[in-house]
């Protein structure tokens, strides 16, 4: 089988293009299924495109990269430097038909029996469902607002994507990370197309004796761990408002560690400090997978206020590791964590009404730090769910592969 796979130039993958190696961080969703692809029997070509402004690949057109680790040599189409408003959006126009030209370019020539492509590459999966009869796999990481928005937009570029959504794919592979992909599929998507949801896997981090330095914690304290990226979107504000709030009700009892990086890092670390208690928190920008799990282990109780939804990767790994999780109800308006709630049942995370919900977590942080039975059963409950519903990356990641398999097969390829 020939499969052109076309994905985004995630950030996590900028660093394995510009050293040659590939060592790729995050999104295992894609440089999993890269990897089994390479080493597979199939032939391979990856598309990496660049779709950030003023980043590493700005204005370089399109390249051949190798990368020692990977038999297959991706292509790179680079991404558009920083613009003015108006600038901004004629550049981005001219750099989504430049994707498309070069994408189209390399289907003519490697004439692959399947396309397998992502939402940042939907306009090009737009054009190729509905002009070729080759099978087209639309790849969704989750629901974004955006996502939600075009499907009502009078706004040209959102009524262009609401267009390629409704395209002939042959297959649309869905994450479920309880951002409420299932409404917005069986709005977005033509009725006729076929979809799959996948929980994504997860795999042990190998033992380590060696703790990394920086999680010597104070033993006698209650431990609130908050792990993700540092952005709007994840909740550290109201997280750092909460813990701020239940330190300064019960002094001394309570340590903060924060592991992530993000746009919100420095601010956050200035808040804590000006509140005084600098002492009290530990901020971690990176950490190996293996001191990951050493930090999960240490963690009392874990918070995730993901607006988008909460069965992030972060989320799953907390769950596998038996963590007393603390988490917002589902919005079942727009379907954000209904499918949350339904892999963790009501006494296996505490739950708040919403990420914004500051008093309610400060007071749920507070009756769990004194309640140690209530966090280990909780955290033994959402172990126990996590064996239920989520397999290896290796489970994971062969089933979209065997859909591929399917959909090549019944397309005569």
């Amino acid at each position: 089988m020939k499969i052109l796979y076309c994905v985004r130039l995630f950030s996590g993958m900028q660093s394995s293009l510009q050293s040659g190696v590939w060592t790729p961080t995050g999104v295992p969703t894609i440089f999993k299924m890269v990897e089994a692809l390479d080493r597979g029997p199939d032939r391979l070509r990856v598309l990496f495109v660049d779709k950030d402004a003023g980043g590493p690949f700005a204005g370089i057109g399109r390249a051949e990269r190798p990368l020692k680790g990977l038999a297959t040599v991706p292509r790179l189409f680079g991404g558009r430097p920083h613009r003015t408003d108006f600038w901004r959006k004629i550049s981005f126009i001219h750099r989504e038909l430049l994707h498309i030209f070069y994408a189209l370019s390399e289907f003519y020539r490697f004439r692959p029996d399947l396309v397998y492509l992502d939402h940042a590459n939907v306009l090009l999966g737009g054009v190729l469902a509905r002009l070729t009869r080759r099978p087209v796999v639309f790849r969704i990481m989750g629901v974004y607002p955006v996502m939600r928005q075009a499907l009502d937009s009078r706004r040209p570029i959102l009524r262009l994507f609401r267009w390629c959504y409704r395209a002939p794919y042959a297959l649309a592979v869905c994450t479920q990370d309880g951002s409420g992909v299932e409404p917005w599929l069986d709005r977005a998507l033509d009725r006729r197309v076929p979809r799959r949801l996948l929980i994504n896997g997860f795999d042990p981090a190998p033992a380590t004796d060696a703790v990394d330095a920086r999680l010597r914690l104070p033993a006698d304290r209650t431990t609130v761990m908050f792990l993700g990226k540092l952005e709007p979107a994840k909740g550290i504000v109201p997280f750092i408002d909460a813990m701020i709030a239940a330190s300064r009700t019960q002094p001394g009892r309570l340590y903060g560690l924060v592991v992530g990086a993000g746009s919100q890092r420095e601010s956050q670390i200035a808040r804590v400090a000006a509140a005084g208690l600098a002492d009290d928190f530990t901020f971690i920008e990176r950490l190996p997978h293996p001191q990951v799990a050493s930090a999960l282990r240490q963690a009392d109780i874990y918070v995730s206020l993901n607006r988008l939804g909460n069965l992030s990767n972060a989320n799953l790994e907390a769950m596998c590791a038996g963590c007393c999780m603390i988490i917002p109800r589902a919005q079942p308006e727009i379907g954000v964590d209904v499918a949350t709630e339904e892999i963790l049942p009501p006494d296996a995370a505490l739950r708040i009404a919403s990420a914004d919900d500051v008093d309610g977590l400060a007071q749920a942080i507070l009756r769990l730090s004194d309640a140690p039975q209530e966090r280990q059963a909780m955290g033994e409950k959402a172990a126990a769910a996590a064996r239920r519903h989520i397999g290896t990356w290796d489970e994971r990641v062969n089933t979209e592969i065997r859909l591929l398999r399917e959909i090549a097969e019944r397309h005569g390829n």
